[in-house]
């Protein structure tokens, strides 16, 4: 099965009348006594004012952006953006009318999107983006008729497409786009044969690509892409060696690559990717000094990255990228000063960036940089 090129989706965010200094967002050292490249704080650490949980991370022209669950008010969706100085609201204190969870922040161009679902309905899912002023539903304010769960968002240009859970489905992947003025399923309904857990998606070019953890598979690791008509497996369904968790998917040019948590190697982290005829290993399966609970993949030009909590670090951030030959860890392993839970990846430039709730801070949210 092959994979076409597609152009890379610009991302970015407008900056909405605020002014934010074209320089690299002030830092402070997480060891003040460290010389040449280490894990920086983007403004102060524990920056919110309760709890942050489900962080989603994105950048706009050097101008980190985070969404998340706002333990603050009432556990509603908010979204943040760093100033060059502070961070600061975007759009209000909440975008959601209830409590939140599953969120996933993507950009379109200067327009940011933010998908979650929301418990005041259910756990129905909604998705929103900022008009510059305020937050405005894109479509009808509920995209699903009923409960869902494990959702992933991915744009195409300003066409937002969201995986999910159908949880009165029998627990089946969907997939569906905002077309025409309506969200529509992409294919014919559910995409899986059984349950599934801890979607993932993203696109190559317009065709979404989905990981998920195949509960019909033994909870190992399947994928699927959309072909214009239906949705068919690439290379073998459930290809992982066991139970798998926590799936990260993401693109190198044309190349798939997923990371997961291995069960078959004490719970650390594994990457595959596909080679056109099979999943094979990049590197060696199970490369994190321990269990992960939870992990993020993303690429600085050919080069994947993962990010993850890691056990073995006292459930610290760690960041680790594929040299060719093998995985080495970005600065220090354990990096973070607490606990690093629901930790996310993105990179500005050739930079990379971690957000987090942050065990340290009482699970406030702290976004750090390596520069």
């Amino acid at each position: 099965m092959s994979f076409r090129r597609h152009p890379h989706l610009a991302l970015g965010l407008a900056l909405w009348g605020l002014a934010v200094s074209p320089a690299s967002p002030k830092t402070h050292d997480a060891a003040q006594e460290s010389k040449g490249p280490s894990w920086r704080f983007v403004g102060k650490p524990g920056f919110t004012e309760w709890s942050a949980y489900s962080p989603s991370l994105s950048l706009d022209r050097s101008a980190p952006d985070l969404a998340f669950v706002d333990g603050s008010n009432r556990n509603r969706v908010t979204m943040r953006r760093f100033d060059g100085n502070t961070w600061v609201t975007v759009g209000g204190a909440s975008l959601s009318d209830g409590p939140g969870q599953w969120v996933s922040l993507a950009l379109s161009g200067l327009t940011p999107y933010v998908a979650y679902l929301d418990a005041t309905y259910g756990n129905r899912l909604a998705v929103k983006k900022f008009n510059g002023k305020a937050w405005v539903s894109v479509g009808r304010p509920l995209v699903t008729r009923l409960p869902a769960s494990s959702s992933s968002m991915a744009l195409e240009g300003s066409t937002p497409y969201v995986a999910y859970r159908d949880k009165d489905g029998g627990k089946k992947a969907v997939v569906i786009r905002y077309m025409g003025g309506q969200w529509i399923s992409v294919g014919k309904g559910e995409i899986s044969e059984g349950a599934v857990n801890d979607l993932s998606l993203a696109l190559q070019g317009n065709i979404p690509v989905v990981a998920y953890v195949d509960a019909t598979r033994g909870n190992r690791v399947t994928v699927k892409r959309f072909n214009g008509i239906s949705w068919e497996t690439v290379g073998k369904a459930g290809f992982s060696a066991g139970v798998a968790g926590y799936t990260a998917l993401a693109f190198q040019g044309e190349v798939p690559y997923v990371a997961y948590f291995d069960g078959t190697r004490g719970g650390r982290v594994t990457v595959s990717r596909w080679n056109g005829r099979a999943w094979v290993p990049v590197g060696k399966p199970g490369f994190s000094a321990g269990e992960i609970r939870c992990v993020s993949l993303a690429f600085n030009g050919e080069t994947p990255y993962v990010a993850f909590s890691d056990e073995a670090q006292g459930d610290r951030g760690t960041v680790m990228r594929f040299n060719g030959r093998a995985w080495v860890t970005v600065g220090k392993a354990g990096f973070t000063e607490g606990e690093a839970r629901g930790i996310t990846l993105a990179f500005d430039g050739s930079v990379p960036l971690v957000a987090f709730a942050d065990g340290a801070h009482e699970d406030k949210a702290t976004v750090m940089r390596f520069e």
